[in-house]
């Protein structure tokens, strides 16, 4: 009993010493080749001898996870070229940009229209804006490059440039319709420019300052097209090719205007030749009635009813110059065509009016006489050798508007007028000497079966100047 209990106490003494050796042994779990005192750094052997932890595995692929340098990113590139105003329009900006408050920023705004575009939106709004500035850019030089305006209305009219700038910019109307208020008033001044005569410091004054008037009435604020600039989209091309044709159209029609206005000079010198006449009957004809010649002609043109009826008027009054200058009244039917004539030509009526009424009321007046030397030329002129005899002539009467087979009855040098007369030497019709002359180039008038002297005189008098 005592042999097995000693035996069994020994194994049971081994047995502890055995569980001690095992519970004083430092546990190495093998994970993925790594200790705990790999994992967390703690030393569970105790005195020495102890075993150095094992080195790390290193990966099979040493080259699995490369390090790559991190390199900066590249700056973001323009998605367009930058656009560019025209030189004048950027001087002008360029002068307006130390402008305070909200016009400044207007200037600035539009100067960074210039910048390279970074996103589409502001390409679309670069675009935009460099369009409308152009295009008016290109408004201002066809009326600088006219030959027919004045230089003195040339240096003034630049001064509407930013003014025609803002409303391009803010106003969808202004590019598209020509009756736009600020583009009908700049036509206007350019074609009042182009038809001044007598171009002078105070007609250049009078344009100056009905342009400045025309800034400070359409001049937009700056706060109000501002919002709109940001807001703009590109135009297509046929609104800035309808836009370009409408100058030219303008351009046209200031050419034609002029050529009409020279036409009238032409016409009415050669029905006042020679003729002396009461300064206010002159105004009436030289300036007032020339008014409405050149609005006839303008629009309805040389061949034209209209244009004769006009004509027409010029010589009544110098028939009845005599008579009027004398205190004769003026005839109800001709005041009244005169009157409809200057309200058509948008003509003011009271100033002629108040002529014919003073010329009622003065007394003696200045008869119309002709200079001894132009009486002379006329008389012997082919015109008054082809009036003396009696000749058969087809003559268009512009009085009534009809043609007639009339007879030469007279010739008055004095007044330069012809005279027909009917078989019977009645219903006489008179007409002015330039008239009948205009009325056988145009064919209007002819004569019937003209004899060799006939023929010889009308190669005369319509042989060119």
């Amino acid at each position: 009993m005592a042999s097995q209990t000693n035996s069994g106490g020994a194994g049971t003494a081994a047995g502890r010493i055995a569980a001690s050796s095992f519970l004083t042994t430092p546990i190495r779990l093998d994970l993925f080749s790594r200790t705990l005192w790999d994992l967390f750094g703690t030393d569970f052997d105790e005195g020495e001898g102890k075993a150095a932890p094992p080195a790390k595995i290193q990966p099979v692929v040493p080259t699995l996870y490369p390090k790559v340098a991190i390199e900066a990113a590249a700056p973001p590139q323009p998605i367009a070229a930058p656009l560019r105003f025209d030189a004048r329009t950027k001087s002008l900006l360029l002068s307006l940009q130390a402008s305070e408050g909200v016009a400044g920023e207007l200037v600035q705004t539009l100067l960074k229209c210039e910048e390279p575009p970074m996103t589409p939106q502001e390409l679309a709004r670069y675009r935009a804006v460099i369009q409308r500035v152009t295009l008016v850019a290109r408004m201002v030089d066809a009326v600088e490059t006219d030959p027919h305006v004045p230089g003195g209305f040339k240096q003034v009219f630049d001064r509407l440039r930013y003014t025609l700038i803002k409303a391009a910019l803010a106003d969808a109307s202004f590019l598209r319709a020509r009756n736009h208020p600020l583009r009908a008033i700049s036509s206007d001044l350019a074609l009042r420019a182009a038809m001044s005569r007598n171009w002078d410091v105070s007609v250049e004054r009078e344009l100056a300052t009905a342009l400045d008037a025309a800034v400070r009435d359409f001049d937009l604020s700056a706060g109000f097209v501002r919002p709109i600039v940001c807001r703009l989209q590109p135009l297509d091309v046929d609104a800035m090719k309808e836009f370009i044709e409408q100058l030219h159209a303008e351009r046209r029609e200031r050419e034609a205007a002029v050529r009409a206005q020279e036409q009238v000079d032409q016409e009415i010198e050669a029905r006042l030749r020679g003729s002396v006449l009461d300064e206010r009957l002159r105004f009436v004809i030289e300036v007032e009635w020339k008014e409405v010649l050149v609005h006839r002609l303008r629009l309805h043109g040389a061949d034209s009813v209209e244009w004769r009826a006009s004509l027409a008027v010029v010589e009544e009054l110098l028939l009845l110059a005599a008579g009027l200058q004398s205190g004769a009244p003026i005839p109800k039917p001709l005041l009244d065509r005169i009157e409809t004539g200057l309200l058509e030509a948008s003509r003011p009526v009271e100033p002629v009016m108040k002529v014919f009424e003073r010329l009622r009321n003065t007394k003696p007046a200045p008869s119309t006489v002709a200079t001894e030397f132009a009486r002379v030329a006329m008389r012997l002129s082919p015109l008054s050798r082809l009036m003396e005899g009696f000749r058969w002539f087809r003559v268009f009467d512009h009085g009534q508007q009809n043609m007639r087979w009339m007879k030469t009855s007279s010739y008055d040098p004095s007044k330069n007028i012809v005279i027909f007369t009917e078989i019977d030497g009645g219903a006489p019709l008179v007409m002015h000497a330039q008239q009948f002359l205009d009325d056988l180039k145009r064919g209007i008038s002819a004569p019937n079966q003209p004899d060799e002297e006939t023929t010889q005189l009308l190669s005369q008098l319509l042989a060119p100047a």
